[in-house]
């Protein structure tokens, strides 16, 4: 039985990736010196430890990471446990506004076109309906553990739609272990916005609601 004390716990997390941004070894190399000495020059805040290893800079504070890559390819991560808390979440989205900025301004035009991933997956202190399972219905659930000879359990279902004349994926997968996720995957083809972890989260908890609707509604 579920602890009723314990509460609904919201992780926040994203990472960009720049397709067009150079991949040679010597170009990234070049990038995460220029990255590196522009870091070195500015100050993050006295909460924040600032961590080099090979060609990665990571961000620590007591309650968000947030981290840019130049090893095989360009990529920025970050990472908020309690997603709920808005003193975390406006810190985290402070120090993720300046890593984003100054990536983007060292790589240049490459850094417009930009595939971002954004996912807040729940720890919920009870049982949550299985929406893949819920949707797909016990009877193809069997009639595929039939033809494969294998018991398989769904568990992640996506569905994309259009939103402003950008194309958007959702993933919703659920366990048993009182836990979902909702993905975004999400393309820039001009710039990455402002303030682009506030805009991350307020989108996935719409489409959040998405999912609730589809778990009260009767398929």
């Amino acid at each position: 039985m579920a602890d009723k004390r314990l509460k609904e716990i919201a992780n926040l997390s994203f990472g960009i990736s720049f397709p067009n941004a150079p991949k040679s070894e010597k170009e990234l190399e070049l990038l995460f010196n220029k990255m590196r000495s522009l870091v070195k020059s500015v100050s993050f805040g006295r909460y924040i430890k600032i961590g080099f290893k090979k060609r990665r800079i990571n961000f620590f504070a007591k309650n968000f990471g947030v981290s840019v890559s130049f090893e095989k390819r360009i990529i920025i991560a970050a990472n908020v446990p309690n997603a709920n808390n808005k003193k975390n979440l406006e810190a985290a989205n402070k120090i993720s506004n300046k890593v984003i900025n100054y990536t983007t301004t060292i790589i240049g035009e490459p850094a417009k076109y930009a595939k971002v991933y954004g996912d807040r997956t729940h720890l919920i202190p009870k049982k949550i309906t299985n929406l893949a399972e819920k949707i797909l219905g016990e009877a193809k659930i069997a009639k595929i553990n039939e033809i494969t000879k294998i018991k398989l359990n769904p568990t992640i279902i996506g569905f994309d739609y259009k939103l402003k004349n950008q194309m958007h994926t959702i993933l919703c997968l659920s366990n048993s272990k009182g836990a979902y996720s909702v993905i975004s995957r999400i393309t820039y083809r001009d710039t990455i916005p402002f303030d682009l972890l506030y805009i991350l989260n307020k989108r996935l908890i719409g489409l959040e609601k998405t999912i609730k609707l589809l778990d009260k509604a009767e398929l």
